[in-house]
């Protein structure tokens, strides 16, 4: 087996959205004392929070576990590209100081026919983590354990014997061990992995129960590691809590296109796609917002969501500040994926044509932009009826028709010259019951006429022109 491990880099930051701004320190608490688990600032993380401040002017956040298992979530529906099964590691803080460990895992030997070797794999993860809305190392090893390692140190192993050797020259705090077994380890004046790698299993098991040398046996692939693999749901619901009071539309646009980048992460790992998600919005009053965003077709490309969402919030009209924002979609289906052709760009224009109906559809709003089909009534001004974009049209058949109608039928003489024969329209004896007779025309300027007269009272009417 071949692991693959996407360790975060800076994980407490960028889950709460806080890697860019100045001075912010992710803070963690342990009884009374408060450390920073990570910062944007010059101080290092790991520092007493009282001893930082005593240095520095800081901007504390209380770190979110909520927040960063949800963010590892998402990293792991891209994993799922990549291969399967999937787990996520999730550590707390094992003493004073230490740092929280999220990583995401995936067994990818079965994938690399697929990718066409290991360094082909490796360009397509390069290539793709630029994309995730976390700033991600990958690492490679033979176990998930060690793969969690060789992600820290930004190492790839394709072999235990490999990853075996640079593990035994590693500082023993390099190990996933708890805290009382380091020190105890330490105080008997060991200093790398390799020194206790080389404790008896017994020996260990005596000092420190069964926890350390089952993490050593599952460290170099001597014992199997089963864990539940991380499934995506039935349905997607993200919450974003802002760090402050978001008063215009255009600042709501930044979780939303990391929410929307996640989105398409989550169809992907679903191999789905979407033609209608919510975004629910909390306001600074408790009060509560939904803005509905529809597609004509099935999608799940980001970009194309977050176009039609922008076009969408340019109707939208804040009732006050929003605190956060919930991305949620529950109904689902097939993709419309786009085959182009070498020689042939009818799809790409179906497909752009379908996005400027969306557009037009999010700027104006749904029932603004229809088309016109055929409806089930002999009465020509009521043959027809609105059709939605996307919506099925249903084939009715009708007689020659004329395109152009007057908006009402207009009274006039009998027309001097009738052309063929006439057709009788007889219907709506359940409301106002017509009886008509329809002839072509010819009108005294030459232009051919669509005429009635009606058989109750007789009159002759001009409905349409024929063009």
């Amino acid at each position: 087996m071949l692991w693959l491990c996407l360790y975060p880099t800076r994980l407490s930051l960028e889950s709460l959205d806080a890697a860019d701004r100045p001075d912010v320190a992710i803070v963690q608490s342990k009884g009374n004392r408060r450390w920073i688990v990570d910062t944007t600032a010059a101080c290092a993380s790991g520092m007493e929070l009282g001893t930082a401040l005593a240095l520095y002017s800081l901007t504390q956040i209380e770190r979110r576990p909520e927040a960063e298992r949800a963010a590892l979530e998402q990293l792991a529906y891209f994993a799922y590209t990549l291969g399967a099964p999937v787990h996520l590691i999730t550590e707390e803080p094992r003493w004073f100081g230490d740092a929280p460990l999220g990583a995401v895992v995936v067994e990818v030997s079965a994938s690399l026919s697929l990718f066409g070797g290991l360094d082909a794999l490796r360009r397509f993860v390069n290539e793709r983590i630029g994309e995730q809305s976390l700033t991600v190392r990958p690492g490679l090893a033979p176990t998930i354990e060690g793969a969690v390692l060789a992600a820290q140190a930004g190492l790839v192993f394709d072999s235990l014997p490999r990853f075996r050797v640079w593990l035994k020259r590693q500082p023993l705090t390099t190990l996933r061990l708890p805290e009382q077994a380091i020190k105890v380890c330490t105080g008997s004046g060991m200093q790398t992995a390799g020194d206790v790698l080389r404790i008896p299993a017994e020996s260990l098991a005596r000092r420190f129960g069964a926890v350390v040398p089952r993490y050593l046996r599952r460290l170099l692939g001597k014992a199997a590691d089963p864990r539940p693999a991380i499934v995506p749901p039935e349905t997607f619901v993200r919450r974003w809590q802002m760090l402050g009071v978001i008063e215009t539309v255009e600042g709501l646009l930044f979780p939303l296109r990391r929410l929307l980048v996640e989105l398409e992460q989550y169809l992907r790992a679903r191999d789905s796609g979407l033609m209608r998600f919510h975004i629910d919005l909390l306001h600074e009053d408790h009060s509560r917002s939904v803005v509905e965003v529809g597609l004509s077709m099935a999608s799940r490309d980001a970009s194309h969501f977050l176009l039609i969402t922008r076009q969408r919030f340019e109707r939208v009209e804040l009732p006050g500040g929003v605190v956060e924002l919930t991305l949620r979609a529950e109904s689902f289906v097939a993709p419309n994926v786009a085959q182009h052709d070498l020689f042939d760009n009818a799809a790409k224009r179906l497909q752009d044509w379908n996005t400027l109906i969306e557009k037009l559809r999010a700027r104006w709003g749904s029932e603004a932009i229809w088309s016109m089909a055929a409806a089930s009534d002999h009465r020509p001004e009521r043959a027809w009826r609105k059709l939605q974009p996307g919506q099925d049209d249903v084939e009715v058949e009708t007689p020659p028709r004329p395109t152009w109608l007057l908006p009402e039928p207009r009274q006039i003489e009998r027309p001097a010259e009738l052309l063929g024969t006439p057709e009788r329209i007889a219907v709506g004896w359940w409301e106002a019951p017509t009886e008509r007779d329809y002839f072509q025309a010819r009108g005294p300027d030459g232009r051919k006429l669509w005429v009635y007269q009606d058989k109750h009272s007789l009159r002759w009417m001009l409905h349409g022109y024929w063009s």
